[in-house]
């Protein structure tokens, strides 16, 4: 029986230890933003197979396109709820990532040009994001 207790003292320990280091504080945006992930995918499979949409680019291009939206309003929650607020500028780079990519591919499918030609365009986005976090971080700072 005294295991027991020492296994219930063990786990209240652990559980306080977790929550004076900050990871006991649940964040619901991650699981949601997971599950709009997934149903995106859903969505995208079950049209692919219906026959609604064929090929690859265009899938692809509005699966992009739509992982920046998702992305997106997970960024602007987390700006306007104070409880969830963290660094943005990873989000700000995945979002403008994605939608490069999602013009990408549906570029190639209607304009018919190469998505590889552009890659050195998103490396440009993403340096001048860095550069305006880096910039913005050091004015708010003073």
């Amino acid at each position: 029986m005294s295991d027991k207790w020492d296994q219930g003292e063990q786990d209240e320990k652990f559980d306080e230890k977790r929550h004076e280091k900050g990871g006991g504080s649940q964040d619901p945006l991650g699981a949601i933003t997971g599950g709009m992930v997934l149903i995106l995918i859903g969505l995208g499979l079950f049209a692919w197979m219906q026959g609604w949409i064929s090929g690859w680019a265009v899938p692809l291009g509005l699966f992009f396109l739509g992982l920046a939206a998702i992305s997106f309003i997970e960024m602007l929650i987390r700006l306007a709820v104070p409880s969830y607020r963290r660094g943005i500028s990873g989000r700000l780079i995945s979002i403008l990532v994605f939608v490069l990519l999602g013009l990408g591919f549906l570029g190639f499918e209607v304009y018919g040009y190469d998505i590889w030609t552009f890659w050195p365009l998103i490396l440009i986005a993403v340096g001048v994001v860095i550069l305006l976090g880096a910039i913005v971080r050091a004015l708010f700072r003073r």
